[in-house]
């Protein structure tokens, strides 16, 4: 009898662990994560639609509620803090010809695994760009778009996203694809 004890109280904690474990499975690591935002802009207000030299293109306003994205905008950095994972990132601006674009990964150029850069642009027309890039850090990898030019650029509307006075200066979107 003490046999049959034991083996229900091994069972008992086996199905404990077993319960932990898928408890801990969908912790947000785990979880889809996805984001889009956008920098819209009225035309005619004061504000001005540029990006200085050395600094990074805002789009603070989330279209959906992001699920494990968060913008940041701080002193040195303004972008999307996102955890580990293969991301595919999409963006679309229509910055001042000759414009410096580069897409960072915690403040780097993502490369080939032969040392090749892939995401720095100049541009002489509108942006329209999907790029995959790897996340490496647990958490909080920052995402970013940068101004590596000399000089500062201008951002003006996309094309076709003008309702009367307002339309949309920089959209941007991240899905992660593989953890």
């Amino acid at each position: 009898m003490p046999h049959k004890d034991k083996d229900k109280k091994n069972n008992k904690e086996s199905d404990h662990e077993n319960s932990h474990k898928h408890k801990h499975k969908h912790r947000s690591d785990d979880s889809i994560v996805y984001a889009e935002f956008i920098r819209p802009f009225t035309f005619g207000l004061p504000q001005e639609p540029i990006v200085e030299s050395h600094g990074s293109v805002v789009f603070p306003i989330p279209t959906v509620e992001p699920q494990g994205v968060r913008y940041i905008d701080e002193k040195n950095r303004v972008g999307l803090l996102v955890p580990r994972g293969t991301y595919l990132v999409s963006f679309t601006l229509f910055p001042s010809q000759d414009a410096h674009v580069d897409l960072l990964v915690n403040g780097v150029e993502p490369k080939t695994p032969t040392g090749l850069s892939y995401a720095k642009f100049r541009t002489t027309t509108v942006l329209d760009v999907q790029v995959l890039v790897e996340a490496p850090l647990r958490r909080d990898n920052l995402i970013s778009l940068f101004n590596s030019g000399d000089k500062l650029f201008t951002l003006s509307d996309i094309p076709n996203t003008k309702i009367d006075s307002t339309s949309l200066l920089t959209r941007i979107s991240v899905q992660r694809l593989k953890k």
